[in-house]
C-alpha cells in the first residue's frame, strides 16, 4: 500500500565500468538518469570517483556514492556524455547500482559505444536491467496433509539460461513455510521465462498439492511455463501444491499456473516432479496502455461482527475482483482508526492505492491464521472509490475460522448493494 511517494534522498552506489578496448575511454563529462517505478533521479553527474581522479579511462572501474530521490524498483538507466573533449568517443561495459538502504543491487550489461563515430553514432543510451527483483508467491493447497517441511527448490529459466537452484527458504510471511493453505512470499532477483520448483521430501508429511503458480515478467510476447518438484527427502515427503506467483512490482504483469496436483511418491500418480502450462496472464501495464487507466484510490471499511471471540490479531488481505480484472492482494494493516483493528465490533478504514478494474463485482478476504485465537467473524466491507463517485456493500456474517463454521480462513463475497453512476 502506497499512499504518499518518498522522495527524500537516499544513497545510491554507482559502479561504472569502461571496456576494455583500444580508445575506449573519454574525458567528456557523464552524466546518469535513473528510472524507477515512482519516477527518475533527474540527470546524476558522474563527476567524483571514489577510485581514480582521471576517470572513465580504458578498462577503469569507478564507483561514485550519490544521493537521489527514492524512485522505488529500478527500470532502467540513460548514459550519456557531452562530447567534450579530445576524442570523446567512450565504450561503455557495465554499471551496477546498489542500494545499500534497501538492500539491492541492480545490473545493467551495456557493451556499447557512445560516439558520434561509432556504433549508430549516439552518445546517448538507455539500458535494461539485466538482473531483475522478482517477487516469488507460493500457495500450498487446501488438502488434508497438504504441508510439507521438505526443501523447496525453485529454478528459473531465462533468455541466457537458468538460474540455477534457488532454494526458497525465507517465507517472508511464516517461519515454518509450505503448510497447509499458507501463502508464502520470497523475493528473488533472476531474469526468467520459466520456473522449475520442488522440494526435497524431508520432514514429516513432506508431500505438497500445487494450487497455480503466478509469475510477472519483463518479457512480452512469449509463452511461458513451470516445473517444480522435491527431492523425496525426508519422512512423509509428499506435498499438494495449489499455486506460485513470481511477480515483478515495478512492470505490472502478472502469469498464473493453476497446479492443484500431489507431489508425492504415494499420492496422485507418484510424481514428485510436474511442468504447468499458463492458466492466465495479467497485465496492468498493458491494460493501462490500452485505456489510460491507471491507480486509484479505494476507500475500505471493514467491520468485525459483534459477536464474542470475534476480533482477531491474524494478517487480513483483500482482493477485489472488477469487470476489468482485479487488484490483487491489498494488506489491510494500516487502519486509520486503530492501532489494534479488527476487534470486536470494530470498524476499520483503510486507505488503499490499486489498479482500476472496472465496476467491483465481488471480493476475496483471507487472513493467514497466525496469533492467538486467529479466528475472525467478518461483519460487512464496504468500498467506496470517490474518484469515481461509487460506494458497493458485502454483506459477510461468516468466520474466517480454522474452528468455527466450516474451517475456511478464505471466503468469496458477491457484491450486495451498489450506489452511484461509475464516472
Amino acid at each position: 500500500m502506497k499512499l504518499l511517494t518518498d522522495f527524500s534522498g537516499i544513497s545510491y552506489q554507482v559502479e561504472v565500468k569502461t571496456g576494455d578496448l583500444v580508445y575506449a575511454g573519454t574525458d567528456a563529462n557523464v552524466t546518469l538518469r535513473i528510472y524507477g517505478s515512482l519516477g527518475d533521479t533527474g540527470p546524476l553527474q558522474l563527476d567524483q570517483s571514489l577510485n581514480h581522479s582521471d576517470p572513465f579511462e580504458g578498462n577503469y572501474t569507478d564507483t561514485f556514492i550519490i544521493t537521489a530521490p527514492v524512485i522505488g524498483q529500478i527500470e532502467r538507466i540513460k548514459m550519456e556524455h557531452d562530447n567534450s573533449g579530445p576524442g570523446p568517443g567512450w565504450y561503455l561495459g557495465t554499471v551496477s547500482i546498489d542500494l545499500p538502504s534497501k538492500g539491492r543491487r541492480y545490473e545493467f550489461v551495456c557493451n556499447r559505444w557512445l560516439s558520434k563515430s561509432d556504433d549508430e553514432g549516439a552518445i546517448e543510451e538507455e539500458f535494461q536491467p539485466t538482473n531483475i527483483l522478482y517477487r516469488v508467491e507460493v500457495k500450498t493447497g487446501d488438502e488434508p496433509a497438504a504441508e510439507t517441511a521438505a526443501n523447496i527448490t525453485l529454478i528459473i529459466y531465462g533468455t541466457r539460461g537458468d538460474t540455477g537452484p534457488l532454494q526458497l527458504d525465507q517465507s517472508l510471511d511464516h517461519s515454518d513455510p509450505f503448510q497447509r493453505n499458507y501463502t508464502d512470499t520470497f523475493i528473488l532477483t533472476a531474469p526468467i521465462e520459466k520456473i522449475k520448483i520442488g522440494h526435497d521430501n524431508s520432514g514429516i508429511g513432506p508431500g505438497w498439492y500445487l494450487d497455480t503458480v503466478t509469475i510477472d515478467l519483463p518479457s512480452e510476447g512469449r509463452h511461458y511455463e513451470i516445473k517444480i518438484e522435491h527431492d523425496d527427502s525426508g519422512s512423509s515427503a509428499g506435498w499438494y501444491l495449489g499455486t506460485v506467483s513470481i511477480e515483478i512490482p515495478s512492470k505490472g504483469r502478472r502469469y498464473e499456473f493453476v497446479c492443484n496436483r500431489w507431489l508425492s511418491k504415494s499420492d496422485d500418480d507418484g510424481a514428485i516432479e510436474r511442468e504447468f502450462q499458463l492458466t492466465m496472464f495479467l497485465m496492468k501495464t498493458y491494460m493501462k496502455l490500452l485505456t489510460g487507466f491507471s491507480d486509484t484510490s479505494y476507500r475500505v471499511e471493514v467491520k468485525t461482527g459483534d459477536v464474542v471471540y470475534a476480533g482477531t490479531n491474524a494478517k487480513v488481505t483483500l482482493r477485489i475482483y472488477g469487470s476489468r480484472g482485479d487488484t490483487g492482494p491489498l494488506q489491510l494493516d494500516q487502519s486509520l482508526n486503530h492501532s489494534d483493528p479488527f476487534k470486536r465490533n470494530y470498524i476499520d478504514t483503510f486507505i488503499l492505492t490499486a489498479p482500476v478494474i472496472g465496476q467491483i463485482e465481488r471480493i476475496k478476504i483471507e487472513h493467514d491464521n497466525s496469533g492467538p485465537g486467529p479466528g475472525w467473524y467478518l461483519g460487512t466491507v464496504s468500498i467506496d472509490l470517490p474518484s469515481k463517485g461509487r460506494h458497493y456493500e458485502f454483506v459477510c456474517n461468516r468466520w474466517l475460522s480454522k474452528s468455527d463454521d466450516d474451517g475456511a480462513i478464505e471466503r468469496e463475497f458477491q457484491l450486495t448493494s451498489s450506489e452511484g453512476n461509475y464516472k
